[in-house]
């Protein structure tokens, strides 16, 4: 893959994971306690996290792709005695 695209993606998954390190106030609006998970945050652009995910799903399932196919390879050299 291209390298570019993969410290990308690495960026990425560090915002999000900065944002929500637990990965749980994209699913609740508050913890146990009843605060808030994202106090302070009144507006997402929900539009630009959509596309921003639409290119991490195709850039993982490409890698997904490459590597099945690798495999596939693979296993059936094996099984030719390779």
């Amino acid at each position: 893959g291209d390298k570019n695209q993969l410290e990308a993606m690495d960026e990425l998954v560090k915002q999000f994971s900065d944002v929500d390190p637990a990965s749980m106030a994209f699913r609740y609006p508050t913890n146990n306690d009843g605060k808030p998970f994202l106090e302070g945050i009144t507006h997402i652009n929900l539009r630009k996290v959509s596309e921003i995910i639409e290119k991490m799903a195709t850039v993982l399932e490409g890698s997904s792709a490459g590597i099945s196919e690798y495999l596939q390879c693979k296993y059936e050299m094996q099984s030719e005695g390779y």
